[in-house]
């Protein structure tokens, strides 16, 4: 089956959907092999194709049908995606007039008519920086961390994991509860996965004191918190740390891929009852 758009183009996009499947997995394990089994959902992909953002369907796949957002004012008629041709006596990116924007001031990706920045429908902001569109949010397809106390020693033989736990938030929309009976830990690794998937880049009439656009992941963190229950059975924290997933920065933002973040600890953990 195949999908068609203007002579030279095509304008047909895939996008990489994550789908969960169960998998018995080991919850909790010592030196001598798995002592607990239980069902996960785990992660996998397969691709899903649609006219890219900016196009639309004319007829059955054929994605030639250009959309501006916000549409094209006074008159004006969308003739590619994002572009607006304006009737005579108007001008800007929707043809709503000419507006004070710059480096100052910008108001992208958006437009500044009538002495104020009008958004596209995907942001807002006063900037136009803040995404509204839940398509162009990143999704965690993965989030799962193992507990472990691992005993060091000089001789291979006695260097060992001597018991861990594996949690698994995956697809939860509440706290994941792993309950153990040992208190130390000295080992934690945590495996993040993060997909952002968008074609919108802003090569659509960038104004002049936009040299270039592209949305993406710039910074991936995970943060750990530790409350020991004190008197009056109130919580409070003792102990919190921040991981950051090396490779995603400002300068290079991350789209279309799946980024898979794992992350170490060796911090020395007690855990007490009722701890959390």
């Amino acid at each position: 089956m195949d999908w068609f758009g203007p002579v030279g183009l095509t304008n047909v996009c895939n996008r990489r959907i994550c789908d969960w499947r169960l998998e018995r997995r080991c919850e909790y394990q010592t030196w001598m092999g798995c002592c607990a089994w239980k069902w996960y959902w785990v992660n996998f992909y397969r691709y899903d194709y649609s006219c890219c953002i900016g196009w639309t369907n004319s007829s059955y796949q054929r994605c030639d049908n250009a959309i501006c957002k916000p549409s094209c004012g006074n008159g004006g008629q969308c003739t590619f995606s994002g572009v607006c041709s304006c009737t005579n006596g108007f001008t800007g990116y929707r043809c709503n007039g000419a507006a004070p924007c710059s480096y100052n001031f910008p108001c992208y990706p958006g437009d500044c008519g009538n002495g104020s920045c009008v958004c596209s429908t995907e942001f807002s902001g006063s900037a136009c920086l803040t995404v509204i569109e839940e398509s162009f949010k990143p999704a965690i397809n993965r989030c799962n961390a193992t507990f472990t106390f691992h005993m060091y020693d000089a001789n291979p033989a006695k260097d060992l994991d001597i018991y861990s736990y594996f949690g698994d938030a995956t697809e939860l929309d509440e706290p994941h509860i792993l309950w153990s009976n040992q208190r130390d830990f000295n080992i934690l690794e945590m495996t993040m996965e993060v997909q952002y998937d968008t074609e919108y880049n802003g090569s659509q009439s960038l104004p002049d004191y936009v040299l270039s656009m592209k949305l993406g992941i710039t910074n991936a963190k995970v943060e750990t918190q530790h409350f020991k229950l004190g008197s009056g059975g109130v919580h409070s924290l003792d102990n919190t740390q921040t991981y950051t997933c090396i490779g995603p920065s400002r300068d290079q933002p991350i789209s279309n891929e799946v980024v898979v973040c794992k992350m170490n600890g060796t911090n020395n953990v007690r855990v007490d009852s009722a701890d959390r």
